[in-house]
């Protein structure tokens, strides 16, 4: 005959073990963080995609954000996060030291060839990342469709 003492230690250890997985956060994804994001920054991402799709490169979506690239190369990689849109560039950092333009350089592997990283938030910040991509475009030589 079984002891039901020995059936809760066995239920407490499977909780214990279930715990540190029942931590663990799956991250978000990029259609849901833009489901969930405030109109105005809907717009504003809307904008900036339609602008670098009016190049005629293509885009894809996937779990951390919307790529444009053509011919294997990423030219521009758009995600949201929090309260602003983050734009990557693929463009040479060092060209906007002392440029208005408030670029942050990105160092990690996962960028290395998108060093130029913006934050979108408002009217001012949407114009620059539109100069932003016309740099790319026009670096890369892409012509408006």
């Amino acid at each position: 005959m079984r002891d039901f003492d020995d059936f809760d230690e066995k239920v407490e250890d499977k909780e214990e073990m279930f715990s540190k997985f029942a931590s663990r956060r799956r991250k978000t994804t990029f259609t849901k963080r833009f489901e969930e994001a405030d109109e105005s920054l809907k717009e504003k991402f809307i904008e900036l995609r339609d602008y670098v799709a009016s190049y005629g490169i293509k885009s894809r979506i996937s779990i951390h954000g919307q790529t444009f690239s053509a011919h294997r190369k990423r030219y521009v990689f758009l995600t949201i996060q929090g309260k602003h849109i983050k734009a990557y560039f693929a463009l040479d950092p060092n060209d906007y030291l002392d440029s208005p333009i408030p670029v942050i350089a990105m160092d990690s592997k996962r960028f290395e060839d998108l060093p130029v990283m913006l934050k979108v938030a408002s009217g001012l910040s949407l114009r620059r990342a539109k100069e932003l991509v016309d740099a790319v475009m026009e670096r890369r030589g892409v012509k408006r469709a």
